[in-house]
């Protein structure tokens, strides 16, 4: 990241992904949903904390491993791609696309239960590979894409994604569906 984010921005954009899963999201399941966080700077750490005190289960990975983790009851994968497959919503926290990290497209791709996917990053890049993916995939079949309209993008396994942007606290309502 080129941006360090404050701990006051890390706080509004948690606070602010705690109430989307707890108002939208976790009323869509029939169980807690578990959350993954790829990520583990300020902006992951806040999330992470947030999360935890609300009662969920958070699995955390970044891929620099020698990070201090913030948070004891937060399970720590080794791979981005196992984390995946794990967790009900995804949030990436790094600032960078996070589907390139090893076995992450693969594990979005061929996931057998349902995604949401949270973008807090400044610019959205953390599921760009996924969304070209599928932009690809539907242009083939006659139809385009706007990944910040209302659209769903059905997996191999017949599942599919949400991705919302939780950006920055000034464009913290933007939206879309895959």
């Amino acid at each position: 990241k080129n941006v360090i984010e404050y701990p006051k921005v890390a706080k509004a954009v948690s606070l602010k992904v705690s109430t989307l899963i707890k108002n939208e999201i976790a009323p869509q399941l029939s169980k807690k949903p578990t959350i993954g966080i790829i990520g583990n700077g300020s902006m992951g750490k806040a999330i992470t904390e947030k999360l935890i005190a609300d009662g969920y289960t958070v699995f955390a990975y970044d891929k620099k491993q020698q990070r201090n983790y913030s948070h004891p009851k937060a399970v720590y994968y080794p791979d981005a791609g196992l984390l995946i497959m794990s967790a009900d919503i995804i949030i990436g926290c790094t600032g960078e696309d996070v589907a390139v990290l090893e076995h992450a497209l693969d594990a979005f791709l061929y996931s057998t239960q349902k995604k949401w996917l949270i973008s807090t990053g400044s610019k959205d890049m953390e599921f760009n590979s996924l969304l070209e993916v599928i932009q690809t995939e539907t242009k083939q079949q006659g139809h385009i894409p706007n990944p910040l309209k209302d659209i769903k993008y059905y997996a191999a396994k017949s599942q599919y994604f949400e991705v919302r942007s939780q950006r920055t606290v000034s464009n913290i309502e933007r939206v879309s569906k895959i």
